[in-house]
């Protein structure tokens, strides 16, 4: 179908502020690794008159009699002639779609730039993250990136979650993990990087989950417990309160052959976690740990 108008009038150079005062937003609206930067049609897909004021927003002639599959395929071809427009004008990817919250008709966007890594904004995190941990929240942690917040009390021996996930040699873990970087982006560190040892095999989870975002600490409120079901258990070790962060001792479990011997990992060593305040260490390493 030959639509009569050209993209770049109606969202450029409007997109820039767009995505400014979209990310400037303390809890921006994502759909994947999508950023909703405006709103098109503020009408609710749900109201019968949704589909045409979709067309009037484009000054795309119908009548009446539009009504039917017409109108459906009019508007998937305006959603891939505004995709491919846009893209080709900024070298970035734009998307019509609907909210899945609000339901309302927006525009949505994405930056093409790999080396920024999606899972750097909190924002994701908080919208994609398996929260598999009650009475917790993921916060910016004074010790490095983000961490993982008690919301409540726990007392000591509380379990706070069960770990399963599937059972793996760490070399098949890893050979897959390589194969599969160059395909997932700004995504790669969501997708393969969540794993916990255990007599020399890793309880692998395929989705990030709020376990993953424990900092390490050589004085640790958290420990690993194993069950007698092929699970694990992440318990209280001590008394935990409302917005104490959680940490864990990494070292506790079984690291990888040669591991310590990797500069990204000194900061499992005593001397450096003493010198960050014996609370925690770095989270940005080779090998996530313990997720």
């Amino acid at each position: 179908m030959l639509l009569p108008f050209d993209t770049g009038t109606f969202f450029i150079p409007h997109n820039l502020v767009w995505i400014d005062e979209a990310n400037s937003c303390p809890e921006p609206e994502l759909m994947g690794d999508l950023l909703r930067i405006q709103t098109i049609v503020p009408t609710k897909c749900t109201n019968l008159a949704h589909p045409f004021k979709i067309l009037d927003y484009f000054k795309i002639p119908y009548s009446k009699e539009s009504i039917g599959e017409y109108i459906w395929e009019a508007i998937g071809d305006i959603q891939m002639k505004v995709f491919t427009e846009m893209l080709a004008l900024t070298g970035n990817e734009y998307r019509l779609d609907w909210s899945r919250h609000t339901h309302e008709f927006c525009l949505w966007y994405r930056s093409l730039d790999h080396t920024r890594n999606a899972t750097a904004d909190i924002s994701f995190n908080k919208t994609h993250t398996i929260q598999n941990i009650k009475m917790t929240e993921i916060r910016h942690s004074t010790v490095h990136g983000f961490g993982l917040f008690a919301t409540g009390t726990f007392h000591e021996g509380d379990v706070l979650c069960v770990l399963d996930g599937q059972w793996m040699d760490f070399e098949q873990y890893d050979n897959l993990r390589i194969r599969l970087h160059g395909a997932l982006g700004r995504i790669n560190d969501f997708l393969f990087m969540e794993w916990t040892a255990f007599k020399g095999r890793f309880l692998v989870r395929p989705f990030r989950t709020s376990y993953s975002f424990i900092n390490h600490s050589v004085m640790p409120n958290t420990k690993i417990v194993q069950n007698g079901n092929g699970t694990l258990s992440l318990v209280a070790s001590k008394a935990i309160f409302k917005d104490d962060e959680i940490f864990v001792d990494y070292r506790q479990e079984e690291l990888p052959r040669g591991y310590l011997k990797n500069p990204s990992s000194q900061y499992l060593q005593s001397t450096l976690c003493t010198q960050t305040r014996q609370l925690g260490g770095k989270a940005d390493h080779n090998l996530i740990l313990p997720g």
